[in-house]
């Protein structure tokens, strides 16, 4: 097959027609003689929103991708994807179904509608229709509520597109779990593990597999004053590493600042505080930015660091409930661990994801289930275990 995707045209109309036309009546297809019709095949040609599919110059997949307003109404669309594209008469000739092509197809759309400043995508399918309900299941699409419209029951399906940085969760864990060492901002992993008979001594790996994590690594001002950031006097070694730290308490002083400047290639300090001691620093350091936000939106700043400074990759090391945090906004992409031989316990002692439990079933969607990527045996009973999120 000689496969190219590109947007339709007048010339394509009655070919266009003629596949809405033979898809009636088949499986979960909703469609009608009356629908879909010559004018809504115009309409889409006119916004420049309609794709098709062709093998050589023969039409074989078509798909509508732009600017409705008949589905912003529903209720039940995510907030996070701003400018939404819709989705809708999505047909493959018989003869060329389960090849994946209406996969294919779909998948082109998502990377041209970006282009296009389209945030997200999102459409109805038909509760009849298992073969689609597969293929945007496989496509990571979710199905995020139901609706009763044209006299027939759908599926409302949606799935960000927006660009923000791939973001790994890269943690030093106990065996149960836990990423400090009890329920108090005294204790720290750093410190204190080091000083244990059977994790000392194969501790240092940790530090080895960070040193080859990503350029970018976000972290909290509460855990930079844990390791001592805001009373380190000696002059550090500056690191190829660039640091996003949110802090808006603030945790960190003038002199912490002052520190992570001269020790990071650059520092970003993201804050909703407007005293923030960091702003006192801005004419001094020219590796310093200061990001405030009148209330921290973790999809938005992703969505900075991406399109303001061209962030591609980013390592998180932060406390269990910031990580929960980006949990539950879906920003977690890879999940990098490596586990100590030790178990720590206490009900209120940090653990690799902690913050807002959920409470019903409805909400276990919410959950994120891991491919296992590597797992690889370290040294001193030492375990280093890599997940892809599953989305």
């Amino acid at each position: 097959m000689d496969i190219n995707i590109r947007m339709a045209n007048s010339k394509d109309e009655n070919e266009i027609l003629e596949i809405y036309h033979s898809l009636i009546g088949t499986l979960g297809c909703t469609w009608s003689e009356e629908y879909p019709s010559m004018e809504d095949i115009r309409n889409d040609i006119s916004k420049k929103s309609l794709y098709v599919m062709c093998d050589k110059n023969k039409i074989i997949a078509v798909a509508a991708a732009g600017k409705d307003t008949e589905l912003e109404d529903l209720t039940c669309w995510s907030r996070d994807i701003k400018q939404p594209c819709d989705l809708a008469r999505i047909g493959v000739l018989k003869e060329f179904q389960n090849r994946g092509l209406a996969k294919k197809l779909v998948k082109y759309i998502e990377n041209d509608v970006k282009k296009r400043g389209f945030d997200g995508i999102h459409f109805l399918v038909s509760k009849t229709n298992p073969s689609a309900l597969s293929i945007y299941n496989k496509l990571g699409y979710k199905s995020c509520g139901e609706t009763n419209m044209y006299d027939i029951s759908w599926f409302c399906y949606e799935k960000p597109i927006y660009d923000i940085p791939i973001n790994t969760l890269f943690m030093l864990m106990s065996l149960d779990g836990k990423i400090n060492s009890g329920d108090s901002d005294k204790l720290d992993p750093d410190k204190d593990w080091c000083k244990i008979d059977g994790v000392k001594e194969g501790l240092h790996q940790y530090y080895e597999i960070e040193q080859t994590t990503d350029w970018y690594s976000l972290n909290t001002g509460r855990v930079m004053a844990k390791i001592g950031i805001n009373e380190r006097n000696e002059k550090p070694k500056k690191v190829e590493v660039r640091f996003v730290i949110l802090d808006r308490k603030p945790h960190l002083n003038e002199k912490g600042i002052e520190y992570l400047c001269n020790w990071t290639e650059k520092t970003f300090i993201v804050t909703d505080n407007k005293q923030h001691p960091a702003y006192k620093l801005l004419d001094k350091f020219d590796n310093l930015e200061v990001l405030y936000y009148d209330d921290i939106d973790l999809l938005k700043l992703m969505k900075d660091l991406k399109k303001d400074y061209g962030v591609e990759k980013i390592t998180i090391q932060s406390g269990g409930t910031l990580n929960g945090e980006f949990l539950r906004n879906n920003l977690i992409d890879y999940v990098n661990v490596v586990i100590a031989p030790l178990l720590v316990g206490g009900a209120n002692t940090n653990t690799l994801i902690d913050g807002k439990a959920i409470k019903e079933v409805e909400e276990l969607n919410k959950l994120k289930a891991l491919k296992l990527i590597e797992c690889n045996i370290l040294e001193d009973s030492y375990i280093n275990l890599k997940y892809e999120v599953i989305k």
